[in-house]
């Protein structure tokens, strides 16, 4: 039998997380960003490239989380349907929610890989999203006509003749081919950004859970055990 390995495949090429030197804290900075995983890191990055003075703090390792373990696929989507975003913002704002979700969001990602320098693996294999009953087809083909009607979304119907070019499984009813989708390795991202947040003097400490916050006239004050 197979071992059983309870630490994540991308940790194999990419390495463990590695804590941070622990430093005495500032008494004060611009901005404390709680959590130093992806969302925090890329954060805190941007605000120290607009000259801001930024703390990250962690309870565990920086990048420890899912942020080094997730699946590792990249690219836009969306949950609430397209009739409910039109309802509820009106088709313009609805439009551009969209257009951020599914094209900017993967764009953003793709340009701080380039601009940061940052080798994590991508790969811009595309995505193929299966259905499982043959009534999915009619309904997402529907689907996929509003969408495109709203932004220049790049992706096919797939009928299930043609589902072999996609995957090498009968157990599906076609699908919808989302071209500019991708995969990357996780952890070297997540690394890759932590490393660029250091380089512009982002302060990121681990092992300091936040314990209370406080606020009073005009000031946010921070508790750790530290």
């Amino acid at each position: 039998m197979a071992e059983l390995i309870k630490e994540p495949f991308w940790w194999e090429s990419a390495g463990r997380p590695q804590p941070v030197a622990e430093i005495a804290l500032p008494e004060e900075v611009d901005v404390v960003v709680i959590g130093a995983g992806l969302t925090g890191l890329t954060a805190a990055l941007f605000l120290a490239k607009g000259n801001k003075k930024v703390l990250v703090l962690d309870k565990n390792t920086p990048c420890l989380g899912a942020s080094s373990r997730n699946g590792g696929m990249i690219g836009g989507g969306h949950r609430v349907s397209v009739d409910l975003l039109i309802q509820k913002y009106g088709q313009d704002l609805a439009s551009r929610l969209l257009q951020e979700m599914h094209i900017d969001s993967t764009v953003f990602a793709k340009n701080l890989m380039t601009s940061e320098n940052i080798d994590c693996d991508f790969q811009e294999t595309g995505r193929f999203q299966a259905f499982w009953k043959k009534s999915d087809y009619e309904s997402f083909a529907s689907k996929l006509d509003q969408l495109r009607e709203l932004i220049p979304v790049e992706a096919d119907l797939v009928s299930p003749a043609d589902q072999k070019n996609e995957v090498a499984s009968k157990a599906y009813h076609g699908g919808i081919s989302y071209h500019l989708h991708g995969g990357i390795n996780p952890a070297k991202w997540v690394y890759g950004i932590k490393n660029r947040a250091l380089e512009q003097g982002v302060i990121i400490q681990g092992d300091t859970p936040v314990e209370e916050l406080h606020y009073n006239a005009g000031v946010h004050t921070v508790k750790t055990p530290r």
